[in-house]
């Protein structure tokens, strides 16, 4: 098992003997140079006070602690779902044990005996009589651990390599509050969410576990934290949270990526750009000139619209002619494609030829090489302009996820305000990820937020 982070080896560049940086008068050793040692030792301790409690009780107890790993840590998880952890890359299987061995410390409990009364917390066998020889500074870490329940966390701001702004989304209205945290901190983005530990310290720090999830799997857990077993009210139930939090990280590890949803068609989006060779530049700009529902920008670009309504319309997809002479006609799904194709086919197959596609699921990188000359960035810029194209009437369309409310009608309740600002944030993450599968940066989605009057949360 892994400490939670490395500590780094304290360099000054002071000698001993030098008067002390602080201004005290003293000499470095006698002054700062004690109080750093003294940290140093601090950190060391808190970092191999789980591996020291850990390997003492596998040693004396490790059948027990494999039993109550399988049967309440992994017990949620089918034998083909277990031996599927233990087949992902090495970091996240080394990320599923120290979870696990965190857990078995902090709440779980072993059997020490054939009676049913032999069963007592982990902790308190460490720590009892007869348990591991430890320091008084070392216990007193694992009982911080052992009494400090798990929450559910999103970051509100996150400084590598220091720390990160917190808050809590299990309370409501929840201050935002620092933690210290050297290694994770690399990885954190504002909007993310995890559960894990935090321990009450000066500065707070995490106590190793993280349990991150992506938004929509966070609402689910959320939902299911606050309804609680059978429909009773468990927010507010330590163990329960946990529960649920171990059972939902450990099933998004072994299950298969999340399709992404078109809001529009209900279908799963597959960013799909057709590249045209075009026999008669000025006979196309004609044609769709002449085509009732296409828009032109003035420029190089056409949009295709639907109606929706009387006074609202869809995008069916973009067209863009490239400085290489080819058009470049872009949309959100398979099917599009293939209907958008057929479209072009009838009002301009004579002056046009279909030469590839380049086709990116979001959950994963596009399969297959891209067509030659294919034009990535052109891609990306077109999504852009699409995004505000395909979701110029969002804030007025009813949405299935704020109960058929539009989201302008949402933000006038408190209760629908935070649902929309869920939903937003949902957006972010899923462009953030599509973004970087696609090796592209992420759009903005901040007019989402400006069309119902919301202030971007960062």
């Amino acid at each position: 098992m892994r400490a939670r982070y490395a500590v780094p080896a304290m360099v000054s560049k002071t000698s001993r003997n030098d008067p002390c940086p602080c201004g005290s008068g003293k000499k470095y050793k006698k002054c700062c140079l004690l109080k750093e040692q003294a940290e140093a030792d601090r950190i060391a301790r808190r970092d191999t006070a789980m591996p020291r409690a850990l390997e003492w009780l596998r040693e004396h107890h490790g059948e027990a602690v494999e039993d109550a790993l399988d049967e309440d840590f992994f017990g949620g998880l089918e034998p083909s779902q277990r031996e599927e952890l233990d087949e992902l890359p090495e970091d996240y299987v080394q990320m599923v044990y120290l979870n696990a061995f965190e857990w078995l410390l902090a709440e779980g409990g072993l059997s020490t005996g054939e009676g049913a009364d032999d069963f007592a917390p982990s902790m308190e066998i460490v720590l009892g009589s007869g348990g591991a020889s430890l320091d008084p500074e070392t216990r007193a870490y694992l009982e911080l651990i052992g009494s400090t329940p798990m929450g559910l966390y999103e970051v509100v701001e996150s400084v590598p390599g220091e720390g990160a702004w917190l808050r809590s989304t299990l309370e409501e209205d929840s201050e935002r509050f620092w933690i210290q945290e050297r290694a994770a901190s690399h990885s954190f983005e504002a909007g993310h969410i995890f559960a894990g530990r935090v321990l009450a310290l000066e500065p707070r720090i995490l106590s190793g576990a993280i349990y991150a999830f992506e938004r929509d799997r966070y609402l689910e857990l959320r939902e299911a934290i606050v309804d609680g077993p059978d429909g009773k009210a468990g927010g507010s139930d330590s163990l329960w949270v946990s529960a649920c939090v171990i059972d939902s990280w450990l099933s998004s590890l072994v299950a298969p990526p999340p399709e992404v949803m078109d809001a529009s068609t209900g279908e799963p989006v597959v960013l799909t750009t057709s590249r045209y060779l075009v026999k008669d530049w000025p006979r196309l700009e004609s044609i769709l000139a002449d085509e009732p529902n296409v828009e032109h920008d003035g420029k190089s670009e056409w949009a295709r619209l639907e109606p929706v309504d009387d006074e609202r319309q869809r995008v069916l997809c973009t067209l863009s002619r490239e400085e290489d002479g080819h058009l470049e006609l872009f949309t959100r799904t398979e099917s599009a494609a293939d209907d958008n194709a057929a479209w072009i086919e009838e009002i301009a197959g004579e002056i046009t030829h279909l030469i590839g596609r380049d086709v990116e699921d979001p959950r994963k990188k596009a399969e297959g090489a891209a067509p030659e000359g294919s034009n990535r960035r052109s891609s990306a810029e077109l999504l852009d302009e699409f995004y505000r194209k395909t979701y110029a009437t969002w804030a007025d369309d009813p949405l299935p996820a704020l109960a058929d409310k539009s989201p302008r009608e949402a933000v006038k309740t408190d209760a629908g305000k935070r649902h929309v600002i869920e939903l937003l944030k949902t957006y972010e993450e899923s462009e953030r990820v599509n973004a970087k599968t696609q090796e592209r940066e992420p759009s903005d989605l901040g007019f989402l937020w400006e069309a119902v009057g919301l202030t971007p949360e960062r």
